[in-house]
């Protein structure tokens, strides 16, 4: 490894010593890249993290204990504050990467330098459906060739973070590299965003410069009784969403750039049908209104058919209460 290594990977964990961080760590050391740093910050476990980390006696590992039990946001910014590596991967302690995810990562970099941001699908684990993943469209056009040629391609960096409004997401950590210095320029993760946190600073790192995506995936999100997301409470994934939602809008102009155009841009890459997938959840998240009316007026220019055809499709898959709950919004109930 290197005096600045190329890559940092920081495994923030908490208690799974014995359930899925071994799995992850040793993973990890199996990268087929080597110049990279795994930097495992222990937020304040009561279990054995400390022992099972010093095991692995790899000289690449470096560990860090928390005094006291931080909040995600905080726990993220600290650990990138401590990264060495010119790039920065953020890798939850459940999850998978692929076994070359560095080495295309460095490949991608090194041939555009420009971009901020290398990031690749994640596959998820669906029930009953295997494995799914998703490959992210660029606004000039998408060909099949870009994946079975292994081809990586840049997406303006606005357009992608207008991506991040969509709840398919394309590209998660930690299939994600970010540039150290743009991170720093940003101010880091930003801590104050709650479990947005990580979207709402690939948003602001994106309005910096290009990404480079390989639709070729990259790891596994490994779903289990214990992911955070299979555990709110309705009421507390609504707030999250809702949450989300705006603190996007902020960074867009805390960047000086224009969400509702460039979201309007990445809405027109999609098929009427993934149109209307977002505006069910803008609808169903009580989304900021300005959101759902930007929604609702790219579905409708996006519809194959008639406008009658088109309101029994919102009835059957957004649903009345939905869409009553948008009028009376944008009616300034």
């Amino acid at each position: 490894m290197s005096a600045r290594p190329f890559f940092t990977v920081g495994v923030p964990t908490f208690d799974r010593a014995h359930s899925y961080l071994t799995h992850t760590l040793k993973a990890l050391l199996r990268q087929s890249f080597a110049d990279f740093e795994l930097l495992v910050s222990d937020n304040a476990s009561a279990d054995d993290t400390e022992g099972v980390v010093r095991s692995l006696g790899d000289p690449r590992v470096r560990y860090v204990r928390r005094a006291e039990r931080m909040s995600p946001g905080a726990h993220f910014a600290a650990i990138a504050r401590e990264a060495r590596g010119r790039y920065f991967v953020l890798h939850q302690d459940d999850d998978l990467l692929h076994l070359e995810f560095l080495k295309r990562a460095h490949e991608a970099l090194c041939a555009h330098p420009e971009a901020v941001i290398y990031a690749a699908p994640i596959w998820r684990e669906t029930p009953n459906r295997g494995y799914v993943a998703r490959a992210l469209r660029p606004r000039e056009g998408y060909s099949d060739e870009n994946l079975i040629a292994d081809r990586v391609y840049l997406i303006d960096g606005v357009h992608a973070a207008a991506k991040l409004f969509d709840s398919v997401l394309h590209f998660v950590h930690p299939a994600i590299a970010i540039n150290s210095d743009r991170l720093g320029e940003v101010s880091g993760y930003q801590s104050g965003s709650g479990y947005s946190v990580d979207l709402v600073t690939q948003a602001l790192v994106l309005m910096r410069g290009p990404l480079v995506y390989d639709p070729r995936p990259g790891g596994i999100f490994r779903v289990h009784p214990g992911n955070y997301s299979r555990t709110m409470k309705r009421a507390v994934r609504k707030a999250f969403y809702r949450q989300t939602y705006v603190a996007l809008m902020e960074a867009f102009e805390q960047s000086g750039a224009d969400w509702q155009a460039a979201l309007g841009a990445y809405l027109a890459t999609l098929q009427s049908e993934e149109i209307m997938e977002c505006v069910h959840q803008w609808l169903y998240y009580r989304a900021p209104v300005e959101l759902q009316v930007l929604g609702m007026e790219c579905l409708a220019r996006a519809w194959p058919g008639s406008t009658a055809g088109l309101y029994r499709k919102c009835l059957s898959r957004i649903g009345l209460r939905n869409l009553a709950r948008h009028w009376l919004s944008r009616a300034g109930w």
